[in-house]
C-alpha cells in the first residue's frame, strides 16, 4: 500500500453502486476514535487518529487526494464525529475503491465544506423545517383530563341571551377517560366560558406549550384563553377559532400568546376559556396539558421549535423522507418567536392538493417574517396559481412580487427574497420578478408556517423543507437549492446543497494496512498500478461471493 510520509494506517472502503448517485456524490461516513466492529458507513480507529480527526484523508483509488467535510454538529472529541466524502466517480455505473489514511500526530485538519458539497453552503440560516419528524413529548403535564366537570366552573358575563352548562361526557371522548361536553344553550348572558381559580398559585416557568383536544362543530365561534396572574390585571391571552368538524389537537405555544401588563407564567392563579356566541351549540373539550413538546423542529440550531395545530405526516417532495400535509381549515404550526430582519429568503417546496377555503382562497406558506403583522409569502389559489411575497409598508400601503405557477400537484419550489428595497420571487428556479417596497411596519408577530394570518388563509397542501435566512440570496444559490438537497446541520447557521438519492450509497470499510505490521510496504506515492488493480479486483470478489451467499440463505 502507499504510505505518505507521516501516516500510519489505511483502510481501502468500497462506496457501492448506487441507482441515480452520480458522480460527486457525498457520501457519509461516521468515525468512531476507539475501538469496536465496523459496519455499513460506520468505523472504528481504535485510537490510532487524532482525537479531533485533523489527520483523515480520503483519496481515490489513483491515491490522489478527494475533498471530505468533517461535520462539526455532530463532532465530539475523541468519541466521534461524521464525514462527508465527495466521491469523484459516478456511483451509477460502477462501485468505486476509495482508500482512507490517519495516524498522523502532527496532521492538521483539511476538511472543506466549500469544495466538498454542489455549492458552498448558504450562512444566515435563522430558521429551517424539514417538518418530517412526528410530534415529541417532552414533560407532559396534565392539567385537566378525568371528571372535568368538577375540575371547571362556568363563566358569564355581560347581558345577552345565552348560558352555558357543563357536563361530563363518555360518548366523545379520546382517550378512556370523560371529556367536557360545553352545551351553550339560551340565557341572559353575552358572554360565556369555564374556568379554574386555582387555590394555589401555579408555576409553567419551565413548560413551552399549552394544549388541548376540542372537538369542533364548525360554529365560526372564536374562544379566547386567557392565563390570568393573582390580581387579574395581568394576563396572557391567545384565540382560536371553532371553525371545523371533529377532533383536533391545539398546541400552542406559550411564545405566541399576547400579552396584558406584565403576567407571569411562575404565578399562574386563573385560567379562562370564553366566547361571545351567536347561537345554541355543544362542543366537546379532553385532556388539557401544558408542554407536550414539539412537532416541527428547527435544524438550524436556534432553538425556534414548531408546535403543529392539526396536520399529517406524509411522504414528501425528498423519497424516503416526510412533509407536513395542511388542510386549508385551520392546520398551521406556529413557532414561538420571529426573527427581526431587515432583509430575508424564505424558501420551501409545496405542493398544492386542492383549493385553501370556500372564503379564503389562497394557500399560506410562511407568515411573520422581519415581525411586521403583513409580511410572507403565499400562493393565490386562482386560475394561475400565483406565487405572491408581500411586505405591507409604513403608511399601510401593501406592496407584492407575483410568480406563477405551471403546474399543480406537483411540488414546486418557491423562493422568495428581500434585500431591504425590494422583493423577488422566484419558482423552480424561474426569473425573478421584483417590486419595490420601502421599510415594513414592526408589529412582533409569530413565524407562522402554513397559514397566512392575514385573512385565515390556510395552505392546503403538503410543504416540504423549509428555510429563512437572513439576508436575500444570489441567484446563484438560489439555483442551487432548486437543483439539490437543502441539508441543514452540516454547517452550523447554514445549508449546504448536497446530493440526494433514496437509498443513499452505502460504504464498506475493510480491514487496516498498517505500516509497522503490513506485509505491503510501498513507500512511493504513486502505488504500482497492477498492484492497485489487483487490489480492487480482490476486493470486487470478496463482494460478489458475499452477495452469492447472500442469495443462497435467502
Amino acid at each position: 500500500m502507499v504510505f505518505p510520509e507521516g501516516w500510519k494506517t489505511i483502510r481501502p472502503i468500497i462506496a457501492a453502486q448506487t441507482v441515480g448517485a452520480g458522480a460527486n456524490y457525498q457520501v457519509k461516513l461516521t468515525l468512531h476514535f476507539g475501538k469496536g466492529a465496523d459496519s455499513a458507513n460506520h468505523v472504528y480507529l481504535g485510537g490510532e487518529c487524532r482525537s479531533d480527526f485533523a489527520d483523515v484523508r480520503f483519496t481515490n483509488e489513483n491515491h490522489s487526494l478527494i475533498y471530505h467535510h468533517i461535520i462539526p454538529t455532530s463532532y465530539v472529541e475523541g468519541v466521534s464525529t461524521d464525514v462527508r466524502i465527495k466521491v469523484p466517480s459516478d456511483l451509477s455505473v460502477a462501485s468505486a475503491l476509495l482508500f482512507m489514511y490517519y495516524g498522523n500526530p502532527t496532521a492538521t485538519s483539511t476538511s472543506d465544506a466549500n469544495n466538498t458539497y454542489v455549492a458552498a453552503p448558504v450562512s444566515g440560516v435563522v430558521g429551517a423545517w424539514n417538518l418530517e419528524e412526528a410530534d415529541t413529548e417532552q414533560s407532559p403535564t396534565v392539567i385537566a383530563d378525568d371528571d372535568q366537570a368538577a375540575f371547571w366552573s362556568t363563566y358569564t358575563a355581560g347581558v345577552g341571551a345565552y348560558g352555558i352548562t357543563l357536563t361530563n361526557d363518555t360518548t366523545n371522548e379520546t382517550d378512556g377517560t370523560d371529556c367536557l361536553k360545553i352545551d351553550i344553550t339560551a340565557g341572559a348572558s353575552a358572554t360565556i366560558g369555564f374556568q379554574k381559580n386555582y387555590a394555589v398559585n401555579q408555576n409553567w416557568s419551565t413548560k413551552s406549550i399549552f394544549a388541548f383536544k376540542w372537538v369542533g362543530t364548525n360554529t365560526g365561534f372564536t374562544w379566547t384563553i386567557a392565563l390570568r396572574s393573582p390580581d387579574g390585571a395581568n394576563f396572557f391571552w391567545k384565540t382560536f377559532v371553532d371553525n371545523f368538524i371533529g377532533l383536533q389537537i391545539i398546541k400552542i405555544p406559550f411564545g405566541s400568546f399576547a400579552s396584558v401588563g406584565s403576567p407571569s407564567l411562575a404565578t399562574m392563579k386563573w385560567v379562562l376559556i370564553y366566547t361571545n356566541p351567536t347561537s345554541t351549540a355543544i362542543n366537546y373539550a379532553d385532556r388539557w396539558m401544558i408542554d407536550v413538546g414539539v412537532s416541527a423542529v428547527d435544524s438550524s440550531g436556534n432553538g425556534n421549535h414548531g408546535v403543529a395545530t392539526g396536520t399529517t405526516i406524509v411522504a414528501g417532495k425528498w423519497t424516503g423522507k416526510n412533509a407536513r400535509q395542511f388542510n386549508g381549515l385551520g392546520d398551521h404550526i406556529a413557532c414561538p418567536s420571529s426573527p427581526n430582519l431587515t432583509a430575508w429568503t424564505v424558501y420551501a417546496w409545496f405542493k398544492r392538493l386542492g383549493g385553501s377555503s370556500a372564503t379564503n382562497k389562497a394557500h399560506g406558506i410562511l407568515h411573520g417574517l422581519n415581525q411586521a403583522i403583513n409580511n410572507g409569502l403565499y400562493v393565490n389559489d386562482d386560475a394561475t396559481l400565483a406565487v405572491q411575497a408581500y411586505q405591507q409598508e409604513a403608511d399601510l400601503a401593501f406592496k407584492s412580487s407575483n410568480k406563477t405557477i405551471s403546474n399543480s400537484g406537483i411540488f414546486n419550489f418557491l423562493l422568495c427574497t428581500y434585500d431591504g428595497t425590494q422583493l423577488i420571487t422566484k419558482v423552480n428556479d424561474s426569473a425573478g420578478t421584483a417590486t419595490a417596497v420601502t421599510a415594513p411596519r414592526d408589529t412582533n408577530q409569530p413565524l407562522q408556517i402554513g397559514w397566512l394570518a392575514l385573512n385565515y388563509y390556510y395552505a392546503n397542501g403538503i410543504i416540504s423543507d423549509i428555510g429563512l435566512i437572513d439576508h436575500a440570496v444570489t441567484d446563484a444559490e438560489a439555483t442551487a437549492l432548486y437543483n439539490n438537497f437543502p441539508d441543514v446541520g452540516l454547517v452550523a447557521g447554514s445549508v449546504c446543497p448536497r446530493k440526494y438519492v433514496y437509498p443513499e450509497p452505502t460504504l464498506t470499510v475493510r480491514p487496516a494496512f498498517n505500516r509497522e505490521s503490513s506485509n505491503i510496504r510501498l513507500t512511493s506515492e504513486a502505488a504500482p498500478k497492477a498492484i492497485l488493480e489487483g487490489i480492487k479486483q480482490l476486493l470486487q470478489i470478496r463482494q460478489r461471493k458475499r452477495q452469492l451467499l447472500a442469495k443462497l440463505l435467502s
